[in-house]
């Protein structure tokens, strides 16, 4: 008995040792369904077709955990249900299931995707005002606005959603015409996660003028003009009739004077002044000067009834000039035009001192003489120029009154 018991006992443990032997080749084994998944999916499930009783098990990923089947066996046809969290990282990341059934096995790959390319762009760099197009598929609720200290940057479109495609434009609110670059960040959320993506925009260099033009008298003297800039430049007048007067310049805005000869001519003539950018020539801006002829009666500074007979300027008829300015009780001023030859005086009332060159007054003249006072009439006239004190007066074509400002 004793030996009948110890060869069923090594029967036994032969037909342990050697049951790979029995085990079959299953028939059918095979895995179907979506083996790739987004950054934001959380669960796959995949087909399990097999005629023996199969099993799974994880080799390789541990950030997978196998939620069915039970004890991760299943009999037959089955789903095999995995879950797994958000990746976060821009690298994808893969497991590896084995599932055998008797002598057969199938090897599993499952790739989740990284956030590298999730957005359409990662980060912005804008230039000066252009927009850009932030885009990506949300699978769930998101929603997009401005990180911390971006309040230079706009954003349009719509700003939360579900799932879908969306589409949101960024640009920046002004040009940046500082000095340096500037930095901030969208902020992103999508399935519950928050993201922050970098935007940049560069310093546009700037130089700018507050007028394209200015226009001056005839006479000698000086204009200034204020710049708007972010980098260094040169200047340089297109004639020599204006001269670059060098100023001290502050970072970011200056004041650039120029001093002008007088013109000697009747004509007008002009000239520009040219702003280059010292490390970029192609960035220029242009500053126009047109000065005015010198109207030969303009160029006449005693103050005085002046006639013009033949084209000869002529200070009186009898030498008259301005001997005073009086104030008179109505706040208006009267000039007296003294002729000491004949002793007799002009008073011409009716001018403001403050008026502005093209407009039009009404002067009245008073002759008085030692013996008597009369009123020779009142005339349309117009200010020429208020210039160094003085102002001068057209009555008409031959007729010119200069009479002291100040």
């Amino acid at each position: 008995m004793k030996l009948r018991g110890c060869i069923f006992l090594s029967f036994l443990l032969l037909l342990q040792g050697c049951s790979g032997i029995f085990e079959r080749e299953p028939k059918i084994l095979q895995v179907s369904g979506a083996t790739e998944c987004g950054p934001f999916d959380t669960a796959a499930t995949l087909l399990v077709e097999c005629d023996l009783r199969w099993q799974v098990t994880l080799q390789e990923g541990d950030w997978v955990t196998i939620e069915a089947p039970a004890k991760l066996k299943a009999n037959g046809n089955a789903q095999l249900k995995l879950g797994f969290s958000h990746n976060r990282s821009d690298s994808e990341r893969s497991a590896v299931l084995l599932i055998k059934a008797g002598r057969g096995t199938e090897r599993v790959t499952v790739t989740q995707k990284g956030m590298k390319g999730f957005f359409s762009q990662e980060e912005f760099v804008l230039r000066q005002t252009a927009p850009s197009l932030l885009e990506f598929y949300s699978p769930g609720l998101w929603s997009v606005g401005l990180a911390e200290d971006s309040d230079w940057i706009s954003l349009s479109g719509r700003l939360s959603g579900g799932a879908g495609a969306v589409s949101v434009v960024v640009a920046a609110n002004d040009p940046n015409e500082n000095v340096g670059s500037r930095s901030g960040g969208i902020s992103v959320t999508v399935c519950g996660d928050s993201f922050v993506l970098p935007v940049m925009q560069p310093q546009t260099d700037a130089l700018l003028l507050d007028v394209d033009a200015v226009q001056i008298n005839f006479r000698a003297g000086e204009f200034s003009v204020p710049v708007r800039s972010n980098i260094e430049f040169d200047i340089a007048p297109s004639a020599d009739w204006i001269r670059h007067l060098p100023a001290t310049r502050a970072l970011n805005e200056s004041v650039e004077t120029f001093a002008v000869d007088e013109n000697p001519d009747t004509q007008s003539r002009s000239a520009s002044v040219l702003f280059t950018s010292k490390a970029d020539p192609s960035l220029q801006a242009v500053l126009t000067v047109e000065q005015k002829g010198g109207d030969p009666i303009l160029r006449q500074t005693i103050p005085g009834l002046y006639g013009i007979d033949d084209g000869t300027i002529m200070l009186g008829y009898d030498g008259w000039t301005m001997s005073s300015r009086v104030k008179k009780v109505n706040g208006s001023f009267e000039y007296r035009l003294l002729n000491s030859s004949i002793l007799t005086v002009y008073k011409v009332g009716g001018v403001n001192p403050a008026a502005e060159p093209g407009t039009s007054c009404t002067v009245q003249i008073v002759r008085q003489t030692q013996d008597e006072q009369s009123f020779l009439g009142t005339y349309a006239a117009t200010v020429l120029e208020r210039a160094e004190g003085l102002i001068w007066l057209k009555v008409s074509d031959d007729t010119y009154f200069i009479v002291q400002q100040l």
